[in-house]
Order: C-alpha cells, then sequence, then structure tokens
C-alpha cells in the first residue's frame, strides 16, 4: 500500500467526522422536529406508496429482540 493511499483515506474520515459533528450538538428538539416533519410528509402520501414504503422498512429492520 502507497504511502499517499493512507494519507488520502485519513483526510477522507477526517472530512466525514468533521461534515458530521453538527448532528451530535444540535439540540434534540431540532431533531425531533425534523423527525415530525418527516412523518407528515408520509402521512400525506397515498396508501400504496405508504404501504410500499412500510414494506421496505419492515426488509430492512429484521430484527428479532
Amino acid at each position: 500500500m502507497k504511502p499517499n493511499n493512507i494519507y488520502h483515506r485519513r483526510l477522507h474520515k477526517l472530512q466525514y467526522y468533521v461534515s458530521h459533528a453538527h448532528l451530535g450538538l444540535l439540540p434534540h428538539a431540532l431533531l425531533a422536529k425534523s423527525a415530525q416533519d418527516v412523518l407528515a410528509e408520509y402521512a400525506r402520501l397515498p396508501k400504496h406508496q405508504q404501504q410500499h414504503i412500510a414494506k421496505r422498512v419492515a426488509y430492512y429492520n429484521q430484527l428479532d429482540g
């Protein structure tokens, strides 16, 4: 593995963590408001689209406990 490649990967990781660090600093109420907006938009969708989304969520969230 080339040394430049190692530094490139480390720089990429650093950029990722710095760009997402603000999520840990946001107040919970702001994130909850955002979730409420998403759920309100989901409620406005036609039933067949809601069912499709519900099937996808159930597929990806197959937890047993």
